[in-house]
């Protein structure tokens, strides 16, 4: 072979030779190929890209639509007045985007009629007033609405109390636009309890309004 032809020989299989870098992997079968490949030769499997991007993206609009949301909620204000509080006492109307809250009454039993608390302790049963004035249905959760504080410890509700007063109801239902419920919620508490701080969100992402009332 002369030198013309070892120079034509090596620059075509320069030309041919595949650029370095320019394969990748194989997701499944980890087998070397073009790098623009969207099938496997090999196993013929489809190489699905990853959108993280994509993804991050829609997850921080989604976190900033929340937190619009948040921000534009009211501040929990007296219905009457007008005059915006930190807490609120009962009988006292609060109003909180269009929807109005009322702690009505405590009330207070030694036995719930096949049900009796643990020595040392009684029954409280507190009632509210929610009416909803907004434009949509809203949706009161006793468990999931409700936080509550006896002397500064958080209380779980407790069902047994609710048999105290069989004519309330619970408060769990879904509010049509310009309907109301009303009903109570039970808890289980030392006998020297003194005070009372219910904590009532009329909606997941907003604000609460918080009740105190002490004995």
């Amino acid at each position: 072979m002369n030198t013309t032809e070892t120079e034509n020989t090596a620059e075509t299989i320069s030309k041919t030779k595949e650029p370095i870098g320019q394969t990748k992997k194989c997701k499944y079968c980890k087998s070397e190929i073009d790098k623009k490949a969207k099938v496997c030769p090999i196993c013929r499997k489809k190489q699905k890209k990853h959108h993280f991007f994509g993804i991050a993206i829609i997850l921080i609009i989604i976190i900033a639509i929340a937190g619009v949301i948040v921000s534009n909620d009211d501040e929990p204000k007296d219905a009457n007045t007008g005059e915006v509080k930190d807490f609120f006492k009962k009988g006292e109307v609060v109003e909180l985007n269009n929807i109005k809250t009322t702690f009505i009454d405590v009330f207070e039993y030694d036995t719930a009629n096949l049900f009796k608390p643990d020595d040392g302790n009684v029954y409280v049963l507190c009632e509210f007033l929610i009416e909803n004035n907004s434009e949509d249905e809203i949706t009161v959760s006793s468990l999931m609405s409700f936080d509550a504080y006896f002397d500064g410890f958080a209380t779980n509700q407790s069902i047994s109390a609710l048999a105290a007063d069989e004519t309330k109801s619970q408060l769990d239902a879904t509010i049509a636009s310009g309907k109301k419920l009303q009903g109570i919620i039970g808890y289980e508490v030392k006998k020297d309890w003194k005070e009372i701080e219910i904590r009532f969100s009329p909606s997941y992402w907003g604000k609460d309004i918080i009740f105190k009332y002490n004995r």
